[in-house]
């Protein structure tokens, strides 16, 4: 019988017994009596069987061969404490039988010897040959030889058979020598007592000394003294014996004192065994062992000397043997202890100590010691006693650069090594000296907090701006019907796209008013109770800016000298504004007046807030911090950390009472809330709970009444209730929606009731909660929405969602109705042009296309004004422009939209009539060029087709360039020239004039060919005269229109940044290192020249005698046309967004997507452009 111990992949261990008769299968198939899972594990893996006096692992041929104690073999014996490795899994032999020790064996004994029924039962058993004893001195023949008598043939007699042989063989060997003297063979022994006691003497000359008497007396004192040493050695003997196992019980009782004393004195006895001695030996050290490893007195380094101590001394001692193996446990279970005293008091000498466990184990274990240590949990604890130990000299670094950075007066770097420790070990966060630090840096922090009451006016008039008003374009689901007299009572919604805030009508979505506020402005307006006004920030000036609400217009503004990120709070008539540069401006709401400033010392965040009576202000800082500050009078109450991330705090806090929460984005992909009490009227802040949120915080938690809820932008929603100020967990979750595994933009939220909420991102729409059934239920969603961009807006009874435009760039804005989900309105703006905007043929008017295909003309008055370009959204299943369309050709009252490349059709509109689709010969290889009446096509095949645009039909024979088998040609854009051609080009840099053939039939030749040996770089440019080209080896060419004949080449000192392009009768380029290369109708450079520190962002706009560059630092640069010398610059303080145009005597400027300001060129006296509108 065996047992076996198996333990699998996840840790799971299972006993079982076997015994010699089966025969044990196992693998992964349900019908072995060992199931194994895991990878590698074979149905049918192996087998365990009894072979002769031991068992047998035998590998299954599927698996040929198994691995036994860290060995692979087809077969192998199998005994206890063997291992045998399949896959994840692992099978031990705990106990055989074959493997006892012979003293626990069970023996079978010999028959007792049963005598014969003929012998007499007086007779003695006859013993074994092997086991009797040689005969005495008295029974040796020789004697009685010697003595003359004759030996006692009647007791021979009565000896066994063999042993009678015996003495016959030895009677012949000793016969009697020839001369030897005759003696009476009868008389014996008994003859030679009776001549020695019975010999007649005469009376008086007895002798004592041989008396027999005497004789007897000394026979009886020997066998006495004889008598009393044998008894004496026996009890001896038993005394010693008997101590040896009071002193083994003492051992197995766990009195290891008493055991030491009695094996002491067993050895000191002498008893003479040396197998009972060297037993001795072993277990008085192994009792010194056990004294200090037992569980009611250990003493763990006393018990790591003592085991050593065993080793040294008893290692050698042949019963040491059966004894290594517990002396193995215990220093294994003495290291562990170490281990954990290590762990518990980071004591680095006690961890050296425990490491110095595992050397002392391998010498006591042998070859068995690696077996052992992986299955004790030794080099798991001393792994995880370094740990602590290290951990333990982290902290007291830390707390030593704490205490050093506290004496040098930097709160800042107290923060970083405490944020460098809790990063490491976060269940330091609560540690006692580290708070104690904390707080005073806090300290320095809040005596580090300046007031200045210095006030400065605000400004009343707008900067001046040499751009007219902005004319942007506006997508409108339906178009405004209001007249100016309804606005006064109408409520009104705000918006912030593209640099640009705006108005909007919140009835019906129509556009009011619209305001440059710049690209990094971080708000969109935010009205001021009662609805007259609303607050921006124009990042262009860092200036807080108060305006109408019904107009837009400027009522102050006021400097703030940096950025801001978050909005003000306006408190009474106070507005206060918290900056990154650490200030908190107080500004009077009516006159803008900067009232007071408070200079924190820290870079600030998000909006503040105060507490219930408007006494004290909760400022956040970017890290680590909260201030508390009260008003009346000014003065800073505390500092408490909070220890958040940089960036990590994405809104103002929720006060609740004297609840304040705080949403922290903490992880990747997850936030939380930290939830605050306010205490001792406001001044001190306590930390509470923690609420872990699924996704990241974008909007200020809403709240209303009981109910406050968490939306993240991982699409969940959650209610939760609010409990009493003392709760240690005062918010209770009731009910919420399960949130995606992955974020889908930001997510706002706002509270209509207890029970119902609107949101917007994720799943935007509106949720009605049943606290008595504990669940959320979608009353409705807003479908097609896209993502969030700023808090849900509340006009009248709609509700306005912000979204982002899900077809293109832009700011779509939903009016719906709450009830319903009905959508009212929806207006887009800073969608952009769909086309891009071109100058008519007389240059009074720009035009463009709508969403729906229809013509905008944008005339001069236009641009002057100001204003908005509406154009329906279409309606499903009305014609839209697709949004791959990239180019609109305008010929002879066609309109022709190119779809992208790739295409295999045209959109082709005849005197501004519905456009229709025409299918091509083949699919475009490049954008197509309108000749004529008809349209030249370069194929992707390698062919030019020249097609009728109104049917598609084919207007002239292709043209084939030759082939090679070793290039496929791609085309560039083609260009018109003079005479009717067209210049068409490979991507080889073979360039090809094509002219109309028609004799005999109209056909498509190549008049004129040239190779570059260099490819093209981007499009030709054509003055008609000349062909401008960019090749790859740096260089800008010129060829001659009639013949392709070249006209020069030009390196190029760095790359280009905008290819030659054509403007007018005159080519420009420009490279990204300012230099500007202005090239004649006949292909000559004319002249180059570079602009001051900037880069052209598009080609050129040429009014009168002046090419005008629009650059990407947002100025505008005048150049003479004659010869490129500068004329003026005029810095706009915007990001480009297109290309400059011109309408009649007015350039006309991209300022933002879909919006354009005219700059005038009209002078003034000085001779300097005009800076008004």
């Amino acid at each position: 019988m065996a047992t076996l111990e198996v333990h699998d992949g996840q840790g799971r261990v299972q006993r079982l017994t076997i015994t010699r008769e089966q025969t044990v299968l196992f693998g992964s198939s349900p019908k072995c009596e060992i199931v194994l899972n895991g990878e590698g594990v074979l149905p049918f893996h192996g087998r365990l069987r009894w072979k002769t006096s031991r068992y047998k692992a035998d590998a299954s041929p599927d698996a040929g061969a198994i691995e036994v104690n860290g060995r692979r073999m087809a077969s192998s014996s199998f005994r206890q404490g063997d291992e045998i490795v399949v896959g994840p899994c692992r099978i031990f032999m705990i106990h055989a039988d074959e493997d006892l020790p012979q003293d626990d064996k069970t023996r079978i004994q010999p028959a007792p010897f049963v005598s014969s029924p003929a012998m007499s039962p007086a007779q003695p058993l006859p013993l074994p040959r092997s086991r009797r004893k040689s005969p005495s001195t008295l029974e040796r023949d020789e004697l009685f030889q010697d003595l003359e008598v004759a030996p006692p043939s009647l007791e021979i007699e009565s000896l066994p058979a063999q042993t009678r042989g015996r003495d016959k063989r030895r009677h012949k060997r000793s016969k009697p020598q020839a001369n030897a003297k005759p003696t009476t063979a009868k008389q014996g022994i008994r003859g030679l007592f009776k001549r020695i006691f019975s010999a007649q003497v005469a009376p008086g000359e007895e002798r004592v000394l041989t008396s027999p008497l005497v004789f007897g007396l000394a026979i009886a004192v020997v066998a006495l003294v004889v008598l009393g040493f044998l008894l004496n050695t026996i009890i001896a003997r038993t005394v010693t014996t008997r101590l040896f196992h009071r002193a083994v019980e003492s051992l197995e009782d766990g009195d290891y004192r008493n055991a030491i004393r009695r094996f002491d004195e067993f050895l000191a006895r002498k008893s003479g065994d040396d197998a009972k001695d060297s037993k001795a030996r072993v277990f008085r050290a192994l009792a010194n062992v056990r004294q200090y490893t037992s569980n009611t007195g250990a003493s763990w380094s006393n018990a790591l000397p003592a085991e050593r101590e065993m080793l040294d001394q008893v290692g050698n001692e042949p019963a040491y043997r059966d004894s290594s193996t517990e002396l193995a446990e215990l220093v294994l279970k003495t290291g562990e202890a170490l281990a954990d005293r290590a762990k518990a008091t980071a004591d680095a000498k006690t961890l050296v100590e425990a490491e110095s466990a595992l050397a002392l184990h391998a010498k006591v274990a042998g070859s068995g010691a690696k077996l052992q240590l992986d299955r004790s949990k030794l080099p798991a604890k001393i792994n995880l006693a370094r740990a602590a130990v290290r951990k333990s000299a982290i902290r007291a670094a830390s707390l030593a650069a704490m205490d050093a950075a506290i004496k040098a007066g930097s709160a800042s770097d107290v923060y970083k090594a405490r944020d460098a420790l809790v990063r490491q070990y976060a269940d330091l966060a609560g540690d006692r000296d580290l708070i104690a630090r904390m707080t005073r840096a806090n300290d320095l922090i809040r005596r580090g907090v300046t007031f200045d009451s210095s006030r400065r006016p605000a400004e009343t008039e707008p900067h001046p701006d040499p751009l007219g008003p902005p004319t942007s374009f506006v997508l409108r689901s339906k178009k405004s019907d209001s007249t100016p007299a309804a606005l006064a009572t109408e409520p009104y919604v705000f918006a912030l796209a593209d640099g640009y805030a705006y108005g909007i009508r919140g009835d019906s979505g129509a556009p009011l008013w619209q305001v440059p506020v710049g690209l990094s402005s971080p708000f969109p307006p935010l009205a001021i109770s009662g609805g007259t006004t609303v607050l921006v920030f124009d990042a262009r000036h860092e200036e807080l800016v108060k305006l109408n609400a019904k107009t837009g217009e400027l009522i102050w503004r006021q400097g703030l000298g940096g950025p801001i990120q978050a909005p003000p709070l306006v408190l009474g008539n106070q507005v206060i504004q918290a900056a990154p540069d650490g200030n908190v401006s107080v500004l009077d709401l009516v006159s803008g007046e900067l009232r007071e400033t408070y200079r924190l010392g820290l870079p600030l965040t998000r909006t503040p807030v105060s507490d219930e009576s408007g006494q004290y202000l909760y400022i956040l800082a970017n890290q680590d911090c909260l201030f508390v500050l009260k008003r009346d009078p000014v003065s800073c109450e505390s500092v408490e950390y909070l220890g958040h991330a940089p960036g990590s705090l994405p809104c103002a806090p929720a006060r609740l009472g004297r609840f304040l929460v705080i949403p922290e984005n903490h992880g990747l992909t997850e936030g939380r809330w930290r939830v605050c009490v306010l205490e001792d009227d406001g001044a001190r802040i306590r930390q509470g709970q923690q609420i872990p949120i699924p996704g990241w915080t974008w909007g200020t938690p809403a709240a209303s009444g009981s109910i406050i809820w968490a939306t993240g932008d991982r699409a969940g929603v959650a209610a939760y209730a609010i409990g009493d100020y003392g709760e240690k967990e005062p918010f209770r979750l009731i009910s919420q929606v399960t949130a995606d595994g992955q974020p889908s933009g930001p997510a706002f939220a706002f509270a209509r009731s207890e029970h119902e909420i609107w949101l917007s991102g994720g799943r935007p729409g509106r949720y009605d909660l049943s606290v008595e059934k504990g669940a959320l239920d979608k009353i409705w969603s807003l479908a097609g929405a896209g993502p969030a961009l700023a808090p849900l807006q509340v006009a009248g009874n709609d509700v306005v969602f912000t979204q982002q435009y899900v077809e293109k760039q832009g700011v779509s804005l939903w009016g719906v109705d709450p009830r319903t989900g009905t959508v009212r309105w929806q207006t887009v703006l800073g969608s952009g042009w769909p086309l891009a905007l071109q100058t008519r043929a007389q240059g009074e008017e720009l035009t463009t296309l709508g969403m729906d295909g229809q013509r905008i003309q944008i005339p001069a008055s236009q641009l002057k004004a100001g204003g908005f370009l509406e154009s329906p959204l279409p309606r499903p299943g009305e014609f839209r422009i697709p949004a791959s369309v990239e180019r609109r050709i305008e010929e002879e009252g066609l309109t022709i939209l190119v779809p992208g490349p790739n295409a295999r059709q045209l959109l082709v509109s005849r005197e501004s009539g519905p456009f229709q689709p025409i299918e091509l010969p083949i699919t475009l290889g490049a954008a197509p060029l309108a000749w004529g009446r008809n349209v030249l096509i370069p194929g992707s095949d390698g062919r030019a087709y020249l097609i009728d645009p109104t049917t598609g039909e084919s207007k002239a024979e292709p043209f084939v360039p030759t082939f090679d088998r070793t290039h496929t040609t791609s085309w560039l854009a083609p260009a018109r020239l003079d005479d009717d051609a067209v210049v068409l080009i490979d991507d080889a840099g073979k360039v090809r004039r094509l002219t109309v053939v028609n004799d005999p039939r109209p056909r498509l030749v190549a008049s004129a060919e040239v190779a570059l040996g260099a490819s093209l770089l981007a499009d030709p440019a054509s003055t008609g005269s000349a062909v401008v080209l960019a090749t790859s080896d740096g260089r800008i060419r010129a060829l001659a229109a009639r013949d392709l004949s070249p006209v020069g080449a030009w390196p190029v000192e760095s790359p280009l940044a905008i290819f030659p392009t054509s403007v007018g009768s005159l080519v420009f380029a420009t490279d990204l290192g300012g230099g500007v290369s202005a090239f004649g109708a006949d292909g000559q450079r004319i002249w180059t020249t570079k602009l001051r520190g900037t880069v052209a962002a598009s080609a050129p706009a040429i009014l009168d005698d002046s090419a005008w560059f629009l650059t990407q630092d947002g100025s505008l640069h005048r150049l003479a046309l004659a010869n490129g010398s500068p004329l003026d610059r005029v810095e706009l303080d915007l990001l480009p967004a297109g290309d400059l145009q011109t309408n009649g005597t007015d350039l006309v400027v991209p300022v933002a997507n879909g919006t354009v300001r005219a700059f005038s060129l009209q002078k003034e006296s000085g001779g300097k452009p005009s800076t008004s509108p």
